[in-house]
C-alpha cells in the first residue's frame, strides 16, 4: 500500500461518514474539502488563531490503529446541528442544553463509527472507538485536549482534514481524524 492507497481508502470512509450524516440528521451532507497528510499535531497551527469558541466530540479508538477522531462546529452551527438531530425547532436559546450535548456526542460516534467501520475493513486493521468526549473552547484549547488523549510516542500522525457542510440548515463544520503513523508506516512503506 502506498500514500495513494490511503488517500483512497480515506476518501470511501469520508464518503460513508458524510452519508451517515444525512442519514442522522435527514439532510443532505457535503464534503467541501478533504486531504490527508503526515506530519505532527503541529500541523493544526492555522485553526488555532481563531478565536470563536468551538464545541468538539472526540472519539479516541484503539486496538491495532491508534488515534482519534473529532468532530468540530462553531457554536451555532453544534446548536443547529443538535437540533437537526433531535428534530426540534429552531430556537433563540444560544445555549447547548444536557440533551444537546448529549445529541453532538452521538453524532460524534455515529460519524467516527461510520469512518473507522471502512478504514479497519479496508486496513485489515481492528480499531476499537471509545465513547465520545464532549469538550468546548477556543480551537487552541481543543487542541490541548485531544493532545492528551494521543500518546507521547505519536509525534508522528497521519491527519485527515475534512470540512463539511449541511445547506437546509446551512451549517459548517470540521471532521479530523488523526491517526498514529507507527500504526500505518508498515503497510504505507514511507515515513514522515
Amino acid at each position: 500500500m502506498n500514500f495513494k492507497d490511503l488517500e483512497r481508502i480515506n476518501t470511501f470512509a469520508t464518503k460513508n461518514a458524510s452519508n451517515a450524516l444525512s442519514k442522522i440528521t435527514g439532510s443532505p451532507s457535503a464534503i467541501n474539502y478533504f486531504k490527508v497528510a503526515i506530519g505532527s499535531i503541529k500541523m493544526f497551527q492555522p485553526f488555532m488563531d481563531d478565536k470563536e469558541i468551538k464545541v468538539a466530540t472526540v472519539v479516541p479508538f484503539t486496538q491495532a490503529l491508534e488515534g482519534t477522531s473529532v468532530l468540530v462546529l462553531k457554536l451555532e452551527d453544534a446548536l443547529i446541528l443538535s437540533r437537526l438531530f433531535l428534530r426540534k425547532k429552531p430556537s433563540t436559546n444560544k445555549k447547548l442544553s444536557e440533551m444537546e450535548i448529549c445529541a453532538l456526542n452521538e453524532i460524534g460516534n455515529i460519524v467516527a463509527g461510520s469512518y473507522t467501520t471502512i478504514l479497519s475493513n479496508m486496513l485489515g486493521k481492528k480499531i476499537l472507538t471509545h465513547p465520545p468526549i464532549f469538550t468546548s473552547g477556543v480551537f487552541d484549547t481543543l487542541i490541548s485536549e485531544f493532545k492528551k488523549l494521543m500518546k507521547p510516542a505519536s509525534k508522528n500522525v497521519v491527519v485527515i482534514d475534512i470540512s463539511f457542510s449541511i445547506e437546509q440548515p446551512k451549517l459548517r463544520g470540521k471532521f479530523f481524524v488523526i491517526l498514529k503513523l507507527a500504526d500505518i508506516e508498515e503497510d504505507l512503506k514511507i515515513t514522515a
